[in-house]
């Protein structure tokens, strides 16, 4: 919630800023929301073959260089770059258009 010590203050100078956040996992994360230390990576559902190594090498590159990747778990772009951040013991943050308890795709159930 604004006003949270934890809250983002990036989020602040947004027109439309949600009203609350819901974490899971590591809140110590959205200190690097704060810092604008986050690379977003956000690309289409429909991937590529050559969008998928892309973002693999995109994803691992981050991970390895310490910055966490920020995107949606959406099917495609999304999910590939959280999957190559993890594979690097990378820190992915996930922004969710669902709550918590709803897994969407829901065969993204493990990577969530």
């Amino acid at each position: 919630m604004p006003g949270d010590s934890a809250w983002p203050c990036s989020l602040d100078g947004v027109n439309s800023p949600p009203s609350g956040l819901y974490v899971e996992g590591d809140r110590a994360l959205l200190g690097y929301l704060n810092a604008r230390t986050a690379i977003a990576v956000v690309g289409t559902r429909s991937a590529s073959d050559h969008g998928l190594a892309m973002v693999e090498e995109l994803g691992r590159a981050l991970a390895e260089a310490g910055w966490p990747v920020l995107s949606g778990l959406a099917e495609g772009i999304d999910a590939a770059a959280h999957r190559c951040c993890l594979a690097r013991n990378g820190a992915p943050i996930a922004v969710l258009g669902t709550p918590l308890d709803r897994v969407y795709p829901a065969h993204h159930q493990s990577l969530q």
